[in-house]
């Protein structure tokens, strides 16, 4: 989904982010340094996409509002930011810390599957229709926009393979076959 995603946009690099504590969601099973091994190992022939650790670094909860003040502030003030998130987490973004500062900074891509809409009801619907703009839009402003690109389906999920790997069942072909390996190498998911 980056790459489409980044193509779709017209961007020269996009950047992974592994979050060392997500405060939306409980401790991963597997450490921080270990999630960024795998991302490393799964974008290791895409120049197009990079590994950014810089959320290792931070003692406590990974707040998504402190790395992308970080990128403004290398990109200065008049470059465009764009953040991705996927759809089920743009439903949940008024819960975020510091969530009204984000369109102030960096616009929001949100990647969206087969079947999903935008919000019609509510304070969420309101501020989604206020700022939501077009991908190409998204070149013309440092930030403030919230556009929207409706992803391939591929039926492929995080959970699932997660799940299939604590039930001993197959995942390949559904990751790079480095990452497999680094897997089982390490024993991870296995619960």
């Amino acid at each position: 989904m980056a790459i489409e995603l980044g193509e779709a946009i017209g961007v020269d690099r996009v950047a992974l982010i592994p979050a060392a504590d997500p405060p939306h969601r409980e401790t991963p099973a597997v450490s921080a340094e270990q999630r960024q091994a795998m991302v490393q190992l799964a974008i290791a022939s895409m120049p197009f996409l990079y590994c950014d650790g810089r959320e290792l670094a931070v003692r406590g909860p990974s707040y998504s509002i402190e790395t992308v003040r970080s990128f403004r502030q290398e990109l200065g003030a008049t470059r465009p930011l764009i953040m991705a998130v996927g759809a089920d987490a743009i439903l949940n973004f008024m819960s975020w810390h510091q969530w009204q500062n984000f369109l102030s900074l960096t616009h929001i891509a949100v990647i969206t599957r087969p079947g999903w809409s935008w919000p019609t009801e509510g304070a969420l619907a309101q501020w989604i229709n206020e700022h939501h703009c077009d991908l190409e839009d998204l070149h013309r402003r440092p930030c403030g926009g919230i556009a929207y690109h409706a992803a391939r389906p591929l039926e492929v999920s995080s959970t699932d393979i997660r799940e299939r790997i604590a039930s001993g069942l197959s995942v390949d072909y559904l990751l790079p076959e480095s990452v497999c390996d680094y897997i089982t190498a390490h024993r991870l998911y296995l619960n």
